[in-house]
């Protein structure tokens, strides 16, 4: 009964895991392949929120989930790619540069959009 226990709490972990990354790379896509200005400024507001609630709670809340029931975290596999000096106790700093970078790249292309359209108004004239 415990083996089943600990395969069904590594199940959830693992899980948590995917839900968490599909969470993190998927909008990354959406600002990739999008011109609508309607996604783009609803993906930056939805950046927006992410990163108050994660300065709110310190780290975050589906970190600190995956944390309580897991020895290991999506944000904690994910830096381990990445050559940047990273440990447990800076991850809430990390997770914060990641959502600010995201903002960056969203805010990044909301404003290529405008220059491309004043342009395109100016040039077909």
């Amino acid at each position: 009964m415990m083996l089943f226990y600990i395969t069904m709490q590594k199940l959830f972990i693992y899980t948590m895991m995917f839900f968490h990354f599909l969470i993190f790379s998927l909008p990354i896509f959406v600002i990739l392949l999008s011109d609508s200005l309607f996604v783009l400024i609803m993906m930056n507001l939805f950046f927006i929120i992410t990163l108050i609630l994660n300065y709110y709670y310190g780290d975050c809340p589906i970190t600190q989930i995956e944390e309580y029931y897991g020895d290991t975290t999506m944000i904690d596999t994910a830096n381990k790619l990445f050559p940047i000096k990273y440990n447990k106790s800076r991850r809430n700093v990390v997770t914060l540069q990641w959502i600010f970078m995201a903002i960056l790249v969203t805010t990044t292309k909301i404003l290529l959009l405008f220059i491309k359209s004043s342009l395109k108004k100016y040039i077909c004239k």
